[in-house]
């Protein structure tokens, strides 16, 4: 059975809220643990796990686009940036305390997007998330997939969240 992601995360008032918030963190800790207790609870009521780790991933997605725009303008103008969910996260599952993979993929890593990458990467510590993260070019993908078979079976599993399509 599907969970009616709308009784998890609404967007739209979300979004009303987040626009006149000067610090989003309370908005995204408490966005982030009202959805995970609707799930908890779900759980106990005996909906599928199955739909529960889709649901669990979807609320996630939510809350990464979301942040991703509020710190892609601190990014240095031009430089390209793409978030992938990798992984179970990558597969679209994600089960209670999970960690979320992310990729952060970059045509070069010998740019300024080091800082605005790690604040946001920080952001999502700070409002709950466990994240385990890479920030990698293209290349250094290909270069690490072709020597770490985990790798290139997380790369497999690779779902585009925010940025470019054309990598």
């Amino acid at each position: 059975m599907a969970i009616a992601k709308d009784s998890l995360f609404n967007g739209r008032e979300f979004d009303q809220s987040l626009a006149g918030a000067n610090n989003p963190l309370p908005l995204f800790r408490a966005a982030l643990q009202a959805g995970r207790e609707i799930l908890r609870q779900r759980f106990y009521d005996n909906s599928g796990a199955a739909a529960l780790v889709i649901a669990h991933a979807w609320l996630i997605d939510q809350l990464m686009v979301r942040a991703w725009r509020r710190h892609l303008p601190l990014l240095p103008a031009g430089i390209p940036v793409t978030l992938v969910a990798v992984g179970g996260y990558g597969r679209g599952e994600l089960h209670p305390h999970s960690d979320i993979d992310l990729l952060v993929l970059i045509d070069n890593t010998d740019n300024d997007a080091d800082e605005a990458i790690g604040r946001f990467l920080t952001f999502l510590w700070d409002i709950g998330l466990e994240v385990g993260q890479s920030v990698r070019t293209p290349t250094q993908c290909a270069s690490a997939a072709a020597g770490d078979v985990t790798i290139a079976t997380n790369l497999m599993e690779a779902r585009l969240i925010a940025g470019a399509r054309a990598r």
